[in-house]
């Protein structure tokens, strides 16, 4: 009698952006037994994905290790099956499910979607896991409505970090233009209100999402900033891995040894060499006045359940 094939462990960074996710991501892709895909959610299945970089410094249309992985997991249906996920995914990004409500098979079955975008992904995570033999697949995507998407999936294992930070350090940060994907392309300014309806309902979906996982935690990035040696090192041993492996960080620095071929993210992720980790609160004295008078009323009690839900080593930031 033949077993079941060993499930693939995929530990899913989810919450809203700019919040530290890239740091977490490099940090724990350190981490013996871990490897990193990055954010390969939305770019994978789009158009001009085989222009994009990938952590390795080669154009993805180039890459010996994402065309092995590619071909391994779908073989000739490579581009029907991107152009599948990406009907599927549309929107996804923005908190919309229309498409995969529209385009599901049956059509209008959003439990039908996700199941189907469960089973398209799962080969592409095998892949990955057989081509690297990695313990721990690490997917910074942050997006809830994909996470949904994998939870699905027979074969995958998931575990979800849940990262949350600061509700007036993202509406800041999401105030201003960052370089982003596809290359020249940059973020798109938003006010501080639809900051805040923004980081309400991302980390909402997270929540959700975290509540049906495997294992999960919630992270601060605040605590993160301040305490990050302890701090990946409870998350390690929420994955269950070996809690003596040697910590990438020390005194605060994040040094990189091995670069992942990442899809996505941070274009300005940290690659080989060192980084600093240090708390960000320019928000305090930085921004409008409806920045800091609109946060407390909008985005303050959900920050102050996941304050009370997180992993915390000192006293909570106020």
């Amino acid at each position: 009698m033949q077993s079941e094939p060993r499930k693939v462990r995929v530990a899913y960074i989810a919450g809203a952006g700019f919040s530290g996710s890239t740091l977490l991501e490099q940090a724990l892709s350190q981490v013996d037994g871990c490897v990193s895909v990055g954010e390969p959610f939305r770019p994978l299945f789009e158009p001009y994905w085989p222009e994009m970089t990938c952590g390795g410094g080669e154009l993805f249309r180039d890459c010996p290790f994402w065309q092995a992985v590619l071909s391994d997991a779908y073989g000739d249906e490579q581009a029907a099956i991107r152009e599948r996920l990406r009907v599927l995914g549309e929107g996804f990004v923005g908190h919309s499910v229309r498409s995969a409500f529209t385009h599901s098979s049956p059509p209008h079955s959003l439990r039908a979607a996700f199941h189907e975008i469960g089973s398209l992904i799962e080969p592409m995570y095998r892949a990955v896991a057989a081509r690297t033999g990695a313990e721990v697949i690490v997917d910074a995507s942050k997006t809830g409505l994909w996470g949904l998407g994998l939870l699905t999936a027979p074969g995958i294992e998931l575990d979800v970090v849940h990262l949350v930070r600061e509700p007036r350090g993202f509406a800041l940060s999401n105030s201003r233009p960052h370089d982003f994907w596809p290359p020249g392309t940059q973020t798109i300014p938003r006010g501080p209100i639809r900051s805040y309806v923004n980081w309400v309902v991302t980390n909402l979906e997270a929540e959700f999402l975290a509540r049906r996982a495997h294992r999960s935690t919630t992270v601060l990035y605040e605590t993160f900033a301040r305490r990050p040696e302890r701090t990946l090192a409870a998350v390690v041993e929420m994955l269950g891995l070996d809690p003596a492996s040697p910590s990438p960080i020390h005194d605060g620095t994040l040094t990189v040894s091995r670069v992942a071929h990442t899809v996505g993210g941070n274009p300005s992720r940290p690659r080989l060499g060192t980084t600093k980790i240090e708390p960000d609160e320019r928000w305090k004295t930085a921004g409008s006045r409806a920045l800091r008078v609109f946060g407390p009323v909008l985005a303050g009690p959900l920050w102050h359940h996941y304050r009370r839900r997180a992993i915390r080593f000192d006293p909570p930031a106020t």
